[in-house]
């Protein structure tokens, strides 16, 4: 991988753009996870071989639930582990064992025979995810500016709505097809980004900080001098940021960051407060969660058919409210930076928790009127998928 070099010859705005191409591909492959089973768990075939009903019909959701849930596990254990082999051998190398996983979940849930090779096959895709979540994000912030890392964070996640809008989409294509092929070929698909992510990986720089770290000195300051526009090495933004990794590098061998060490409150930290500060991540990313997006996304179909649209309506609304996502997602990009990351967050909570409620609500009193006055019934299940809609943007 480290003879391949090719970023040399690539423009230094260009080779950065690129970089965070590739990690928005690796990620489509996350969302393309998250919205695909939703929709081909549904089918008769999928339904028949992983032994969750009958005749087209679910009659078991919470074996329907579990089989979902098993990617999530998987990835809990890969993003433990990802990181930790990110920094070992790289995160270039790291991101390459992540798709491996990838690559052989999806194509073992693609030839499933039944439940139990699925469930196996959902945590290998989950661990190969996990890698992917924990060396990704890190690896494009260390080669972006301090100032650009919020909107390069928005831009490649706006991926991961990719991911779920194409799932959606393939399944809405293949929704006539034959019973076994509506479903593996969606869980086919997925070693696509994963496989374009493989052959052009080794074309670009690695990570500065890992260089520095692991006595690669010369070489990290080559790759800064280009990502920064071709700059020259002594100059002083270069200097600058050099000093800054020098110091990461230093300070990470203090025992305050070992995680045994933040994971018992931040000892050693001192007023640095390191356990604190990971007690406020983790909280983050679990309330993040909490907003119902999972259920949102990954049962979009499920949603709009209780607000009573018939079942070729309900699919491909759900395609075009998580194709709403990316433009929204995209338009964070322009935003987070100017604002605030505390101001953008409040206000998207505010209006989700809002819309989520109001979903809710409308979708309970469409299912009461629809008994009596079908009209009304229509009207409220019309006003819950607008919000559905909000809900996503």
């Amino acid at each position: 991988m480290t003879v391949i070099e090719t970023w040399r010859h690539v423009p230094g705005k260009a080779l950065l753009f690129l970089v965070n191409l590739v990690a928005a591909t690796a990620l489509i492959f996350e969302g393309y996870n998250q919205g695909v089973l939703g929709t081909v768990s549904e089918t008769p075939g999928f339904i028949d071989m992983a032994d969750i009903g009958a005749d087209g019909v679910v009659t078991n959701s919470t074996k329907q639930g579990g089989l979902a849930a098993a990617y999530y596990f998987g990835g809990i254990c890969g993003c433990f582990s990802g990181g930790w082999v990110g920094d070992k051998i790289g995160r270039k190398r790291g991101v390459l064992v992540g798709t491996t996983f990838g690559i052989v979940g999806a194509a073992l849930m693609a030839a499933s025979v039944n439940s139990d090779m699925f469930i196996c096959a959902r945590v290998v895709a989950g661990l190969g995810i996990g890698f992917i979540n924990a060396i990704i994000p890190p690896w494009v912030s260390e080669l972006s500016r301090a100032h650009d890392r919020g909107s390069s964070f928005s831009l490649v996640f706006v991926a991961n709505y990719l991911g779920i809008v194409i799932a959606y989409w393939i399944n809405f294509g293949v929704r006539s097809t034959a019973a076994e092929f509506r479903w593996r070929f969606p869980l086919a698909w997925m070693v696509t980004p994963l496989l374009i992510v493989d052959i052009v990986i080794p074309f670009l720089p690695e990570s500065p900080r890992w260089l520095i770290a692991n006595g690669k000195r010369a070489q990290a300051v080559e790759i800064l001098c280009k990502l920064r526009g071709d700059l020259a090495a002594d100059d002083p933004i270069i200097s600058e940021e050099v000093e800054q990794l020098d110091a990461i590098v230093e300070k990470t061998h203090h025992k305050r960051n070992d995680l045994i060490n933040i994971f018992l409150a931040g000892r050693y930290s001192g007023a640095l407060h390191l356990g604190r500060r990971a007690v406020m991540g983790f909280a983050l990313q679990w309330i993040q969660q909490w907003t119902g997006i999972l259920a949102i996304a990954a049962w979009a179909g499920t949603l709009f058919s209780l607000a009573g649209f018939d079942s070729y309506k309900s699919l491909w609304l759900a395609g075009l409210v998580n194709t709403f996502g990316v433009p929204g997602t995209a338009a964070a990009a322009l935003v987070i930076d100017r604002i605030g990351r505390i101001k953008s967050l409040v206000t998207s909570f505010i209006t989700q928790g809002i819309s989520l409620f109001l979903v809710a609500a409308f979708i309970k009193t469409s299912q009461d009127a629809a008994e009596t006055d079908m009209a009304k019934s229509e009207r409220l299940g019309t006003a819950a998928a607008a919000f559905v809609f909000i809900y996503i943007w």
